[in-house]
């Protein structure tokens, strides 16, 4: 259940990052801004790596521990990830 907010909580630091770099590459003169830009492309590929490792973790996880709870929660999970 841990991983499944981990896994929720760094899907939406991905998607804070995203819009961070979509606003900062709308005025590409600056120095300040890429420099910026290219450090929240970096925090997004970081919590990318994250969420894999997450889903890895998870995948590793024997389904009769895990039990149904935490099967449907992970269905809704990439459900949500893949829409």
């Amino acid at each position: 259940v841990l991983l499944l907010a981990d896994k929720e909580a760094l899907t939406a630091e991905v998607a804070q990052h995203a819009a961070t770099l979509d606003a900062l590459s709308v005025g590409l003169s600056a120095d300040t801004t890429s420099l910026d830009r290219a450090m929240t492309a970096l925090h997004m590929y970081e919590a990318r790596e994250a969420i894999e490792e997450v889903d890895e973790a998870l995948a590793r996880m024997e389904p009769d521990r895990a039990g149904p709870p935490l099967t449907a929660m992970r269905r809704v999970i990439q459900d949500a990830a893949t829409s």
